[in-house]
């Protein structure tokens, strides 16, 4: 094949080598790096005190109060939006749903702080 003015016929053509990790692969890390977490006692449950509006202060209160230092993963349940609400504020703090916990911010933080609600789901994550 001969191109007008010139070029090259079959040149290269970009392409993604992007890679993803298979699903058994996923959940297995998942689950080891919640063991090791809570075998170094960072694991931690906090139970919401069922207000109706969003406070920053509180919750900030609250983890302080649980002994949380440092960078801290706030997992909570789908349907608990003021704790979300009250906690994605603080600087030190990152809010998940328990159906979007990830390995790197459980590795990333320095305590994963759990809510009932994020418990009982977390069963059914398959990530």
């Amino acid at each position: 094949m001969q191109l007008r003015h010139g070029g090259r016929a079959w040149g290269p053509v970009p392409r993604s080598y992007g890679y993803a990790l298979p699903h058994k692969v996923r959940k297995t890390a998942l689950i080891s790096a919640l063991r090791r977490r809570a075998g170094e006692g960072a694991v931690l449950v906090y139970e919401p005190s069922g207000a109706a509006k969003p406070s920053t202060k509180a919750m900030a209160a609250a983890l302080s109060a649980m002994g949380v230092t440092g960078k801290a993963l706030l997992v909570a349940g789908a349907a608990e939006h003021v704790v979300t609400r009250s906690a994605r504020n603080l600087p030190y703090v990152t809010v998940l749903t328990a159906a979007g916990i990830n390995v790197y911010d459980i590795v990333n933080a320095a305590q994963v702080v759990f809510t009932p609600a994020a418990l009982a789901q977390l069963d059914g994550v398959q990530s």
